[in-house]
């Protein structure tokens, strides 16, 4: 135990021993068993964790500093040490462990994904094949009643079930053709003891080349960015003034659409109103109408008492003066009563044309009985005038007689 912890103690070298390997006299100096290639390679393993956290130009300047030391020439005078087999074996597996944790320079990653399956199937073949033992074995606990026939189909069937479903489960993995050829390659140390500082200046002159273009790419994209989002702002700023353009134009709309909404209902109210004075004034017109026929019969009745009071009195005045029917002549013929009847029915008319212009039916009647006294006065006139026609005949006939004795 203690040659192994003293073994393990001196793999790994102080700073100070690092700080005096990596001067910069460059003297050549001995070379031990710490200096090995497994040593150097832990070392870098360790500074390639470095570099991930700080930076690029921290693992440019590590890097250097690596192939520095390892470009120490050995001298004449190095005794070297003869490992045991165990210790080979231990440096083996050391060296296959930083390799597949550690990697080199990017190369792994793409293939991670085999290496991560070969990892699931070593470790899911052993559960597998003690739990497949032990299922077997309960079946056959399980099927000892059966028949043999039975148990070896079920056997057999549950076998090819799992192979179906391996093969299913791991064809991907089988499939791709860098699983194992990474895998080996990945294994392999990649160690360039031969490197020059003129490597690493072009290098790192590249890698700021690079990172300058890239950055240059990002600064311009950066810029073509900040004049799309300019563009964009002022775009949503034309797309604001219009939409508020528009909402007034909504606006100035809506409030045409309630004048015009106020307008159609005071329409529709005039409208209304108008329907309704043209049914009163078609009932006062269909009122009008029957007073019109009314008033029409009214004075044809009258028409036809006229003539009837005229032949009435026609047929009086030839029953009282025998002596006109010798002559021939109607006394409605005479000139005094023609005049006096002209004039009575040229008042009734006249009359008649008032009432029907100003179409009251009670003024109409008022004159129709008005028209019925003076018709009843103009007979009794008639009668009168009959009377004295008579009496003045009488008279006549007497001097007539008297002249004649």
């Amino acid at each position: 135990m203690l040659r192994r912890s003293s073994r393990l103690k001196s793999k790994y070298p102080s700073p100070d021993e690092d700080s005096t390997i990596t001067s910069s006299t460059g003297s050549p100096t001995q070379i031990s068993y710490r200096e090995s290639p497994v040593r150097i390679f832990k070392k870098k393993s360790r500074t390639h964790r470095l570099t991930n956290d700080m930076g690029l130009e921290s693992a440019v300047h590590s890097s250097s500093q690596k192939t520095k030391v390892t470009m120490s020439p050995p001298s004449s005078t190095v005794t070297p040490i003869i490992p045991s087999p165990s210790s080979l074996m231990e440096k083996q597996k050391l060296f296959l462990k930083i390799s597949l944790e550690e990697g080199y320079n990017n190369t792994r990653r793409p293939n991670a994904r085999s290496r991560s399956g070969l990892l699931k199937l070593y470790w899911w073949l052993g559960p597998a094949w003690y739990s497949l033992i032990a299922g077997i074995s309960w079946i056959n606990v399980s099927l000892l009643s059966s028949t043999v026939v039975m148990r070896k189909t079920i056997l057999l069937i549950i076998l090819l079930l799992l192979l179906v479903f391996g093969l299913f489960y791991w064809y991907p993995y089988f499939t791709d053709p860098d699983l194992f050829t990474d895998t080996q390659a990945s294994i392999q140390l990649p160690l360039n003891d031969n490197a020059s500082s003129a490597t690493l200046l072009t290098l790192k002159e590249e890698i700021n080349a690079d990172l300058y273009r890239h950055q240059a790419r990002w600064t311009e994209s950066m810029e073509n960015l900040m004049i799309e989002i300019r563009m964009l702002k002022e775009e949503g700023q034309k797309q604001k003034i219009t939409h508020e353009m528009l909402e007034m134009d909504l606006k100035a709309l809506r409030v045409r659409l309630g004048s015009v909404h106020s307008e159609h209902k005071v329409m529709v109210k005039e409208l209304s109103g108008i329907h309704h004075q043209l049914s009163d004034l078609r009932s006062e017109v269909s009122l009008l109408r029957s007073s019109s026929e009314h008033f029409s019969h009214r004075l044809d009745t009258q028409e036809t008492q006229n003539l009837r009071l005229k032949k009435e009195l026609s047929d009086w005045l030839l029953q009282h003066v025998p002596w006109l029917d010798s002559s021939g002549q109607d006394v409605v013929m005479q000139p005094e009563l023609q005049m006096a009847l002209e004039t009575l029915e040229k008042n009734i008319m006249d009359k008649l044309d008032k009432d029907r212009e100003k179409d009251v039916g009670s003024t109409v009647g008022e004159t129709l009985q008005e028209e019925e006294v003076r018709a009843l006065t103009i007979k009794s006139h008639f009668h009168t005038q009959g009377c004295r026609l008579k009496t003045a005949v009488h008279k006549q006939l007497a001097i007539v007689l008297l002249n004649r004795m």
